[in-house]
């Protein structure tokens, strides 16, 4: 006769209670796996949302727009543009002109500094005091500045 193998109550316990924790610990992290790839799809698509806002030049929070499961982004925006289109692009600045793309700088031509120096006595070479003790020169001065001020060529 063949003798049967058992083992034993305590032993067989363990063994289960062990497989249960393995079953719960699957569970729990097929959840948390479920959730992850859930927000990483949302991430995505409000990535995309956030790349066809600014592609289009859109002022708005891309959180604002919620893109149906399978929906297509570009389709999601259009719509979003025609319920709102106070945050669609117009290519004007908030004076109403539209905005130079390419200023240039302005260019000051060189000069040579011996050129700079005359032999003009006039009241701009004289000293600060004389110049103040002299109304002639302080209205020279005052017009001079003044010319300045307004841009006129002298």
């Amino acid at each position: 006769m063949t003798e049967e193998k058992t083992f034993s109550l305590d032993y067989v316990q363990e063994l289960r209670q062990e497989n249960a924790s393995w079953r719960t610990k699957f569970r729990d992290s097929e959840a948390s796996k479920s959730e992850l790839e859930s927000k990483l799809s949302k991430n995505t698509v409000q990535s995309q949302v956030a790349n066809e806002f600014v592609k289009r030049g859109i002022k708005a929070d891309p959180s604002w727009l919620k893109v149906p499961e399978g929906s297509d982004v570009a389709v999601a925006v259009d719509g979003f543009v025609a319920e709102y289109p106070q945050f669609a692009d117009t290519g004007k600045t908030s004076t109403g002109t539209k905005e130079i793309t390419n200023p240039t700088k302005p260019t000051i031509p060189a000069t040579n500094k011996q050129s700079q120096k005359t032999n003009n006595t006039g009241s701009l070479d004289r000293s600060i005091i004389e110049q103040r003790d002299d109304p002639k020169a302080r209205s020279e001065i005052r017009d001079h500045y003044r010319s300045l001020l307004s841009g006129d060529k002298r």
